[in-house]
C-alpha cells in the first residue's frame, strides 16, 4: 500500500498526518470530516487529502498490477 509520502500533497500536510498518528489506511478508511476535526483543518481541506490518497492508492494498485503482468509475460515467454 501507498505510503502518506507519495501523496501530492504540501509537505507541512504530510507532517501533520504522521505527527497525528493518521496512517495511509485510515485516510482511506475515514471520512474527511474525522482527518478534518482530527488535525483542525478545513472540511474541504481534508477532502483533497482523501481524494488525493485515493488517486494515490490507485496508481499505486496500477502500478503494481503492470509488474506482476510484466512478470507473468516473461516467464510464459508469450511475446
Amino acid at each position: 500500500m501507498a505510503a502518506i509520502d507519495n501523496m501530492r500533497i504540501a509537505t507541512g500536510l504530510k507532517e501533520a498526518l504522521v505527527n497525528a498518528g493518521i496512517s495511509f489506511e485510515k485516510i482511506l478508511n475515514s471520512p474527511p470530516s474525522e482527518i478534518s476535526d482530527i488535525l483542525g483543518i478545513d472540511s474541504y481541506v481534508a477532502k483533497l487529502i482523501y481524494e488525493e490518497a485515493r488517486r494515490t492508492a490507485t496508481n499505486e494498485e496500477n502500478m503494481s498490477n503492470s509488474v506482476q503482468f510484466n512478470q507473468y509475460i516473461s516467464q510464459k515467454d508469450i511475446f
